[in-house]
């Protein structure tokens, strides 16, 4: 016979409304720690973060993808997608911040979609919150890194 503990493990039964609010938690949590750092960072743009920001105000004032005149030869989709938040709320780094603050939190209900769906339930929603808390997530929404984009749609 089987240990009780692992039994309740086997049959893990929560309610519908106890799995929608870990999901709004997750949610929730992930945004405000995201949301928090967008806010308040004063982080300027360097190395790296530059060409992206340069090619991004490039694409969205309809100059092209280009990077000091010429065109460049760095992956398009996270300069495409600055430029999109450009072309909306102006060259404002708070505006991208607060965009990848809400891709960061939504990212976290994707980890628990995979958990979920590879592992289990009690996995997924673990995973989730995991990631919500995860500290180099939530501080990757203060830099124009591509990786805010790309771990989104991996």
């Amino acid at each position: 016979m089987a240990h009780p503990a692992v039994l309740s493990m086997i049959s893990w039964n929560r309610s519908p409304r106890w799995v929608a609010a870990q999901l709004l938690g997750i949610f929730a949590v992930a945004l405000a720690l995201r949301g928090a750092v967008a806010l308040t960072s004063t982080h300027v743009p360097a190395a790296d973060e530059t060409s992206y920001d340069e090619t991004g105000w490039s694409i969205s004032t309809g100059q092209g993808y280009v990077l000091d005149g010429k065109f460049t030869f760095k992956p398009p989709l996270y300069s495409a997608f600055l430029g999109g938040v450009y072309a909306l709320w102006g060259h404002q780094y708070h505006a991208v911040r607060i965009v990848q603050a809400i891709l960061g939190a939504s990212l976290c209900l994707l980890v628990v979609w995979l958990g979920w769906t590879l592992m289990g339930p009690r996995e997924g929603l673990l995973g989730g919150w995991l990631a919500a808390l995860y500290p180099p997530f939530i501080m990757l929404t203060q830099w124009l890194f591509s990786e805010n984009l790309f771990l989104w749609l991996t």
